[in-house]
């Protein structure tokens, strides 16, 4: 990925409901105006 580019949201450290909120804040906090990409992701097994 280019430098400029940053990926927030893990396995190990997710992004989910109880520290969305947070994590957004951290966002803004770190960079000007952000253009923040979300995907929503399910694993399991069938």
């Amino acid at each position: 990925l280019p430098s400029q580019v940053a990926v927030y949201g893990t396995l190990d450290q997710p992004v989910h409901a109880v520290n969305l909120e947070k994590t957004i804040t951290e966002i803004k906090d770190r960079f000007a105006n952000p253009f923040i990409i979300a995907v929503d992701a399910c694993l399991g097994r069938t």
